[in-house]
């Protein structure tokens, strides 16, 4: 533990004695002392008391044993939301499968272990293994256990790779849906680009019929907020206008205690029957991604697209912009005309090379 003295700003012959106990990220403690000879006794004194090696180092305690210490110092120095994030993780997921161990017995097979457990969640993966990681360097720097002497490792991200149906597929699946609202949320995100939080999270009180807009929650403050009424719609809004109250309001939500309601959270059951039933497989989010495929075989304009699904990174527009089943067709037979073309023009050109090396003799007489 490194522990300074520094004179007090106020008090003549004071001295601050500057450190932290819980480590670099602790809080940090200045303890007032009289007499720079008393300040420095002082200062031997914590640092001695910080080398001495803890008890606990020697026992080894276990991870489940050591949780509550460390949620209660995650309590008092992080945020109250990361706070309530490992409490969840470290009682649903880390003590279940890590709680039994000592660092010291850690290895890689453990963690393997955890990622047959989790499946295929490798955001979470990262997550739990993080949140872990962080708590054994807090045992670490109080002497509970050592340093772990490997970085574990976790599942390769595949990125997945989206194929675009052709429009009339999307539409069997929407009219598939049941519900005219849940219809209408769906082929908002279609013709919008809007992604699932969005639409589905919007109140009347957002809605602008007479400039035929959409005004975004989440961006009020920005200058790409606003998001027109797709042209198909228009009537759908404007027959079930509201002064209040949200747009794609489930039903099923509303009490008496709660009479407003609340959105639709999820329907992705809803989009997986429809898409049973019609024999396309989509999921919400490939929405945005056919609406930016689609705009861009239209238009050919990438920054038409990118404002469109509102991004400030072209980069990521470009992620979103696939090639459905009749491009690539088109892209072959444009590929197949232009050899066929390569091909007539050297057999043109061998031919005249021909004809030239014939008329020459006769040309010489």
């Amino acid at each position: 533990m490194k522990v300074n003295i520094t004179k007090h700003p106020t008090r003549p012959g004071w001295y601050y004695v500057d450190y932290r106990p819980e480590g670099a990220n602790g809080k940090r403690c200045r303890d007032p002392v009289e007499g720079y000879e008393k300040a420095v006794s002082y200062k031997r004194q914590l640092e001695a008391a910080s080398s001495e090696p803890d008890t606990r180092l020697q026992t080894q305690p276990r991870i489940k044993d050591v949780v509550d210490e460390y949620l209660a110092w995650v309590k008092r120095n992080q945020a109250p939301a990361t706070y309530d994030n490992k409490v969840i993780v470290f009682r649903a997921a880390i003590i279940p499968h890590f709680g039994e161990y000592r660092v010291k017995n850690l290895s890689q097979r453990v963690y393997d272990d955890f990622h047959v457990r989790m499946g295929e969640k490798r955001k979470a993966i990262i997550l739990y293994q993080a949140y872990l990681g962080a708590m054994i360097k807090w045992m670490h720097e109080r002497g509970m256990a050592p340093k772990l002497d490997f970085t574990p490792g976790v599942l390769k991200y595949h990125r997945p790779v989206h194929t675009i149906p052709h429009p009339e597929d999307m539409d069997k699946v929407i009219d598939a849906v049941q519900g005219e609202d849940k219809q209408i949320l769906f082929k908002l995100m279609l013709l919008s680009g809007m992604r699932w939080n969005e639409a589905s999270n919007i109140r009347w009180e957002q809605i602008d019929l007479k400039a035929g807009s959409i005004r975004l929650v989440e961006s009020l403050q920005e200058s790409n907020d606003v998001v027109p009424i797709p042209d198909p719609l228009f009537s759908w809004f404007k027959a079930n206008k509201k002064l209040g109250g949200w747009v794609f309001l489930n039903p099923q939500t509303v009490t008496e205690k709660r009479p407003e309601g609340l959105p639709y959270g999820s329907l992705k059951k809803c989009l997986k029957n429809a898409c049973d039933n019609v024999g396309v497989h989509i999921h919400p989010h490939l929405f945005r991604h056919a609406s930016a495929t689609y705009l861009y075989a239209a238009t050919g304009d990438i920054k038409a697209v990118q404002a469109h699904l509102r991004q400030k990174d072209i980069r990521s527009t470009l992620i979103y912009i696939k090639y459905t089943i009749d491009q690539v067709k088109t892209g072959q037979k444009a590929l197949i005309l232009h050899m066929n073309k390569m091909k007539q023009e050297l057999k043109n050109k061998t031919t005249a090379v021909h004809v030239d090396n014939n008329e020459k003799p006769a040309n010489a007489m």
